[in-house]
């Protein structure tokens, strides 16, 4: 088993919403972030890391695993603009990566967060916000 450090988590993710997403090809540099994260003042609970099959368990792409609604859910987010994401998450979830989701719902903790967030993760950050989802 992979060790990292302990976030939030257990819930199943309907939508990262307010979220910032990070990948990254490693625990190491996941667990660094989270650290980082931590000095600068975002709170433990609003941390939330996706590890190996655990982590595509939680995330549950198809919804099966968290019942009807949650399948529902995803289907409908299947045939609609979130599929992209979900894709993309889900290809690099399966390839080994991690995925590191922080709740940033004000300006100033989205900027903050994505430019910790930028010194560790591999791939692009999304922030998902209520009518908007960018690149960071």
């Amino acid at each position: 088993m992979i060790e990292t450090e302990p976030t939030n988590g257990g819930d199943f993710v309907a939508t990262p919403l307010h979220n910032l997403v990070a990948v990254f090809h490693g625990v190491d540099s996941l667990n660094l972030a989270i650290k980082e994260l931590k000095e600068n003042g975002f709170a433990r609970s609003d941390i939330r890391s996706f590890v190996g099959q655990e982590g595509i368990h939680e995330l549950d792409f198809d919804g099966s695993a968290h019942g009807s609604t949650a399948e529902a859910l995803r289907y409908f987010q299947s045939i609609g603009p979130d599929r992209t994401y979900l894709e993309r998450y889900e290809k690099y979830m399966r390839d080994g990566d991690c995925i590191l989701m922080v709740y940033a719902p004000h300006e100033k903790q989205k900027l903050l967060g994505a430019g910790i967030l930028r010194k560790h993760a591999v791939h692009r950050i999304t922030y998902f916000g209520t009518f908007l989802i960018e690149e960071v």
